[in-house]
């Protein structure tokens, strides 16, 4: 941005404007008007029409900064182009692309012409071929969806056959939630396949199934998974306490009942508490049918409720 100091103009006179009540002095900027750096004492000599503005020296030099043998062959070129037959210089332009098609070929095929310092050359371009495991594990997934719905449909030595095919694909099945449930479901019935399965692959997930096995109804599957746990060094998780509330149910005479009772009273488990005071109750008919059981159950329940110091000072005392 120019002040007015800056700028040259040429006094026009004092007019009067619309709407502005005192005259108004005005300038002409000339379109064109010369300016010259002058030496100290040099003559003042008016200057020409078409002088550029601070004498030229905003104007930079503009100068051709290219190599000279490059303009040269620029000139020779045009020149060629100009008279060389339009037919001749296609058929360069092809010979030209061909030549380039071939050399991109051996460089692409020979791994840039070193095949022993790069072995991988060759191969880059070639898949790996696929995994084997892959299908076998999406067999093994259909088998196991297949032996699911034998197990719903009351099939369980099939069901049972069925997953020892699938985990023999992918032995990783072994430890998915829904084949541990179904293999420990099995020992239920009256096969005895799954068995076999659950000691070659047994896992913490196994572990679980058939600790949660042990105090379910069933006593022939609870039995099976005591004894599966004991047998491969799990004792810790049988649920003692569960398993014998289970029997406490399934006996059927009162001196079946009485053996569950001591041992329950030897757990000394709070859990037992609900069970063995129901066996005090019952009217009339459940007095006469736990009538052998009446003192065990009570001192059962009697060393439960005790608070445990007390408990243990009766221990010493005795």
């Amino acid at each position: 941005m120019m002040n007015r100091s800056e700028v040259a103009v040429k006094p026009v006179g004092e007019q009067k404007l619309k709407g502005i009540a005192e005259p108004v002095r005005l300038y002409r900027v000339p379109q064109r008007m010369g300016q010259r750096l002058m030496a100290v004492g040099a003559d003042v000599a008016p200057a020409a029409e078409d002088v550029l503005p601070y004498g030229g020296m905003h104007l930079v030099e503009c100068t051709d900064t290219r190599p000279a043998w490059v303009g040269t062959l620029r000139e020779r070129l045009q020149d060629a182009t100009v008279e060389a037959d339009p037919r001749r210089l296609r058929l360069a332009a092809l010979a030209l692309l061909l030549v380039l098609s071939v050399a991109l070929d051996v460089w692409y095929f020979t791994g840039s012409g070193d095949n022993e310092t790069q072995p991988g050359a060759m191969t880059a371009a070639v898949p790996p071929p696929p995994d084997p495991q892959i299908a076998r594990n999406r067999a093994a997934s259909r088998i196991a969806r297949q032996a699911h719905a034998q197990l719903a449909g009351g099939h369980p030595g099939e069901a049972a056959a069925a997953y020892a095919r699938a985990i023999e694909l992918n032995p990783l099945l072994a430890a998915d939630a829904r084949t541990a449930a179904d293999l420990v479901g099995c020992l239920g019935f009256g096969t005895e396949s799954a068995t076999p399965l659950i000691r070659k692959y047994f896992n913490p997930v196994l572990r679980d199934e058939l600790s949660r096995r042990t105090s379910q109804p069933g006593a022939l599957g609870r039995q099976r998974a005591i004894e599966l746990l004991t047998d491969v060094g799990q004792p810790r998780a049988i649920d003692r306490t569960g398993a014998l509330l289970e029997d406490l149910k399934d006996a059927e005479t009162c001196n079946a009942r009485r053996e569950v009772v001591k041992k329950l009273r030897a757990q000394r488990d709070p859990r037992a508490l609900p069970a063995l005071k129901a066996t005090l109750q019952g009217g009339l008919g459940g007095w006469i049918a736990n009538l052998c059981l009446r003192a065990d159950a009570e001192a059962a329940v009697r060393e439960i409720e005790q608070p445990r110091g007390a408990r243990a000072k009766n221990r010493t005392a005795g």
